[in-house]
């Protein structure tokens, strides 16, 4: 029976018992800064965070209403003019392989990579010496890979910031930060300027979000009225699910953070790494549901429904760790954390488009 499981179960059930036999089965990965221990290496502890895991996230409302609500129009669904064939639906299309952005130029593990809606500016996270640090690269054009990245000194005031997710104009930037230095608490704060050019001033936390635990890794909608986000506040800081709110407007705060529900499975620890498809119904996020974290997508008829039944996607997805998956707002492009290469980098695949 054993020799007909899918490699993914296969190797779930010998991790799953290998971590039962060490009494380590709560806490089972430390990888891109998630509580616990990792079975397979050592890593960086000062990584995005512990996406920390699923329990019974009792069927909540998701908070994004109708076609017309928060969130659920303006998603961003232009396409950045990369990748993929004339003519074809690019949205609807398989992920192809993914790539390495491999000319960064920056030393240390990276994570919780998001671009603007015209795909021209990165941010992402940086483990450094001085703590977990929020660096940006530009390029002039799509058919140019993102240059030698450099700090966002601004931004950059605590030991800890990080899982920056930039807005469509490249003005506002939501991340964490991390007031304590055990990573037991992390809070959602924003950043803004005036243009690409100008350097982030007003910052603020965004309080109405943030709870006891971990609240990290934050998506939101390219209107900027709906938000998805990682957050320990319901499994004692070990685990993590996802949460939603939403906005009539960006200059309101939020409504209150409400679990995201229809994703539970049995062993699923960590949840997290939220993002949608441009109409609002496919979900993107990473779980270490079969042990290692990988890229998982899960599908609903109705922005005002549950999602479905969650599936890997195996040409996203490799036998190391893939975390921090953001869907671009072209819909097409997924930027995501993997350690395939021996460390934690960014990488990049374009759906191929469908006839």
């Amino acid at each position: 029976m054993w020799c007909t499981l899918p490699r993914l179960r296969l190797r779930a059930v010998v991790r799953f018992w290998t971590a039962l036999s060490l009494g380590v089965l709560p806490i089972w990965a430390s990888a891109c800064g998630y509580i616990g221990l990792d079975l397979r290496q050592e890593t960086d502890s000062t990584g995005s965070g512990g996406l920390g895991g699923a329990t019974d996230l009792g069927g909540a409302d998701q908070g994004g209403g109708s076609d017309q609500g928060p969130g659920g129009i303006d998603q961003g669904g232009a396409s950045d003019g990369s990748g993929g064939e004339d003519g074809g639906n690019c949205q609807e299309g398989e992920f192809g392989d993914p790539v390495l952005l491999s000319d960064l130029a920056v030393e240390g593990p990276k994570w919780a990579p998001s671009v603007t809606l015209d795909g021209l500016l990165l941010l992402f996270a940086v483990g450094t010496a001085f703590g977990e640090q929020i660096y940006q690269s530009a390029r002039q054009d799509h058919n140019e890979p993102f240059g030698p990245a450099e700090a966002v000194k601004e931004l950059n005031t605590h030991d800890y910031q990080g899982t920056p997710f930039i807005n469509a104009a490249g003005t506002r930037v939501y991340y964490f930060v991390q007031s304590s230095p055990d990573q037991t608490t992390r809070q959602l704060w924003l950043a803004e300027r005036k243009d690409r050019k100008s350097k982030f001033s007003v910052v603020r936390e965004l309080s109405e979000l943030n709870a006891e635990g971990r609240d990290h890794l934050p998506w939101l909608s390219t209107d900027e009225r709906l938000i998805y986000f990682t957050s320990t506040r319901a499994q004692d800081n070990y685990t993590a699910d996802i949460w939603t709110a939403a906005r009539e407007k960006v200059s309101e705060p939020f409504s209150a953070p409400k679990a995201v529900g229809g994703l539970f499975a049995l062993l699923a620890l960590d949840d997290g790494s939220p993002s949608l498809s441009p109409d609002g119904l496919t979900l993107y996020f990473t779980s270490n549901r079969t042990s290692t974290y990988e890229i998982w997508s899960a599908e609903r008829p109705l922005d005002s429904e549950e999602f479905g039944a969650p599936r890997l996607d195996s040409t996203l997805n490799s036998l190391f760790n893939e975390t921090n998956a953001r869907l671009a707002p072209d819909g097409r492009t997924l930027y995501f954390t993997s350690d395939r290469s021996g460390s934690n980098e960014l990488w990049v695949s374009e759906r191929l488009c469908s006839p």
